[in-house]
C-alpha cells in the first residue's frame, strides 16, 4: 500500500481493473524510459525513448478470462497514442502464459538482461503486418480496401466496449475488456464486403426508441478480419455444433444456450 501511495503522490497512473474482491489486474507503465539495456551476451541496447511496462499482474481468480489480453491491448493503445517508437517489458522464463501472449502480439525476444529476465521489445518501425495480432494496434499503410460491419448497439457495446474507453485508457482496465481483443461476430449477411486480412470499420447501429437512427448510428472503431468461416451454405451445415462451439470459444456476446439456438436455426 505504501508503494501505491508513493506512486499516486508522484502523479503516476496505472491501468487497473477492480471489483468488490479487490484489484484483479494491474499494469504499471513508465513512459520515456531512455536507459541503456545491458544484455547477458555482452551487447547493449542503446538509450532511446521507450515505454516500459514495469509491472503486469493478473489476480489468480481472473485467470483464463482473457483479462491479460485486454490489459495488454489497452497498454498497446496507450503506446500508440504516446507516439513512442518502442515499448518493452522484462519477464522471467517461468511466466510462460505471459511470454506466449507477448509473442502473439508482436513482442520480440532480443535477449536476457543481467538479472536473467527475458527482454521483449515491440517497435512500431518494424511491425509484421502479415499478422494482425503482431501489428496490433496499427494498420499497414499499404491498405487498399476496407469493409464495414453494422452491429446493433446492444451487441456492439458488449463486443467493442473498448471503443468507448478513449478518455480512460490511463485510468483503468474496465470489466468490458474481459473478453480480450479477439472477437467472434456471428451473423448471416447476404454478402461480406471484406476478406481475411482486411480492416473492417465497425458501425454501431442505433436501435433505441429516441431520435432518428440515422443521426445516432456511427462508426466507432475498426478491427481486422483474421478468419471467416461459413457455418451454413445453401441450408446445409458445414460444421458440427461441437466444432462451431470450439470456433466461437469465449469470444462471443452469446451464451451457450443462445449459440445452440442460432446453430439449430441457421444450420439445418
Amino acid at each position: 500500500m505504501q508503494w501505491f501511495a508513493a506512486k499516486a503522490a508522484d502523479g503516476k497512473r496505472a491501468l487497473i481493473f477492480e471489483d468488490d474482491q479487490g484489484v484483479g489486474a494491474f499494469v504499471n507503465l513508465k513512459p520515456n524510459e531512455a536507459e541503456e539495456i545491458n544484455l547477458a551476451n555482452g551487447s547493449v541496447l542503446p538509450k532511446t525513448a521507450r515505454l516500459k511496462i514495469t509491472t503486469i499482474k493478473i489476480d489468480e481468480h481472473y485467470r483464463n478470462q482473457r483479462i491479460g489480453e485486454g490489459a495488454l491491448g489497452l497498454t498497446l493503445w496507450q503506446w500508440r497514442d504516446l507516439g513512442i517508437n518502442e515499448i518493452y517489458v522484462t519477464v522471467f522464463d517461468k511466466h510462460i502464459s505471459l511470454i506466449l501472449l507477448l509473442e502473439k502480439y508482436g513482442f520480440i525476444h532480443v535477449g536476457n538482461n543481467l538479472n536473467g529476465e527475458r527482454v521483449y521489445i515491440k517497435d512500431r518501425r518494424n511491425l509484421d503486418f502479415s499478422d494482425p495480432c503482431k501489428s496490433f494496434p496499427f494498420l499497414s499503410g499499404q491498405v487498399q480496401h476496407a469493409g464495414c460491419l453494422a452491429i446493433d448497439m446492444e451487441y456492439h457495446d458488449t463486443m467493442f466496449a473498448s471503443s468507448d474507453l478513449a478518455n480512460t485508457l490511463q485510468e483503468r482496465v474496465d470489466i468490458s475488456v474481459a473478453n480480450g481483443l479477439k472477437k467472434v461476430y456471428i451473423g448471416k449477411p447476404y454478402s461480406l464486403a471484406f476478406k481475411v486480412g482486411e480492416p473492417v470499420l465497425v458501425y454501431r447501429k442505433y436501435t433505441g426508441t429516441g431520435g432518428r437512427p440515422g443521426y445516432k448510428s456511427v462508426i466507432t472503431t475498426y478491427c481486422v478480419a483474421t478468419r471467416i468461416e461459413k457455418v451454413k451454405v445453401n441450408g446445409h451445415a458445414q460444421n458440427s455444433y461441437d466444432q462451431f462451439l470450439r470456433m466461437v470459444g469465449n469470444k462471443s456476446v452469446y451464451n451457450e444456450d443462445e449459440l445452440k439456438e442460432k446453430y439449430d436455426t441457421w444450420a439445418l
